[in-house]
């Protein structure tokens, strides 16, 4: 049997993106938020991205998917 369990997580991440030339944090920032970073940023991502990987909140119950 399988289940659905919401989970939130807290991660650090660490992926090479090809990003505009010259940014600085702050405008990194700014450009992961739009559309097209969004996407590209979602496409780079792998499980060895994902470092210090924790639980921080977890639903009550889980939901009986089959």
């Amino acid at each position: 049997m399988n289940y659905s369990q919401k989970i939130t997580l807290l991660a650090t991440i660490t992926v090479n993106l090809n990003v505009p030339e010259h940014q600085t944090k702050e405008q990194l920032n700014e450009w992961i938020k739009s559309d097209a970073a969004r996407i590209h940023f979602i496409d780079h991502l792998k499980p060895a991205s994902f470092v210090d990987l924790k639980v921080v909140k977890a639903a009550s119950e889980a939901d009986l998917v089959s």
